[in-house]
């Protein structure tokens, strides 16, 4: 989560050339994984810390499936602290809306425009 007081290690991530996504809501459980193998650490309520290392495929390929989804959810760090720096919040469904309304006006205009006559059909 991108707020001012991660701001500037944000930055410095960006300076690096890492790309950086702000998620609003994060899953109870950090992870890390190759294309060979996951670690992940998941925290209960209680305290309880539980640690899995695993290289099976079929974690490997969970958590590879978390992340792309958190990936697409999140929002550009660069967005995320220009609206700090503006004092806005961003709305994450909003956000969401506009992504989608970029993608189809990406599509419409990639479209060449052609008249089809009824010879055509």
């Amino acid at each position: 989560m991108i707020n001012n007081e991660t701001e500037t290690i944000v930055n410095s991530l960006l300076d690096a050339g890492i790309q950086v996504r702000h998620i609003k809501n994060m899953p109870p459980m950090s992870f890390v994984f190759t294309d060979k193998e996951v670690m992940t650490t998941i925290v209960k309520l209680e305290g309880a810390r539980s640690f899995l290392m695993s290289n099976g495929r079929e974690y490997v390929e969970h958590f590879s499936t978390i992340f792309e989804e958190l990936w697409e959810k999140g929002i550009d760090a660069k967005d995320r602290i220009e609206a700090l720096k503006q004092g806005e919040e961003i709305d994450d469904e909003l956000f969401d809306a506009k992504r989608y309304l970029n993608a189809v006006l990406q599509v419409v205009g990639s479209m060449k425009n052609r008249a089809v006559t009824p010879s055509q059909k």
